[in-house]
């Protein structure tokens, strides 16, 4: 059970950076920097883009520098991300009575 939460906590972790990242107010000052670019508007609005550097990020603080836990890190928290945020978007739409989802 321990593994579940530990990586339930991952996943939420690394979408709540994600999401800080791409939606805050608050950085984006610094989301402004990025956008001069198409690779930069690709970090600063794309979850699957964003979530694998957080995933990086946060499975080199939860892990260490350990290679192969640093690439399913990034890779499932690209993952995760992304799909998390499509799920929450498909409810918000339901709740809000969208009829085209």
């Amino acid at each position: 059970m321990e593994r579940i939460s530990e990586l339930l906590f991952f996943s939420l972790a690394c979408y709540g950076l994600c999401y800080g990242w791409i939606e805050s107010p608050l950085v984006e000052p610094v989301r402004e920097k990025f956008k001069g670019s198409e690779l930069g508007r690709y970090l600063v609005t794309c979850y699957h883009c964003s979530g694998f550097w957080v995933g990086l990020v946060v499975a080199l603080i939860w892990f260490g520098f350990n290679l192969k836990y640093l690439i399913m890190g990034a890779l499932y928290s690209s993952a995760f991300c992304y799909s998390f945020d499509k799920l929450l978007r498909l409810l918000e739409k339901k709740l809000e009575g969208g009829s085209n989802v």
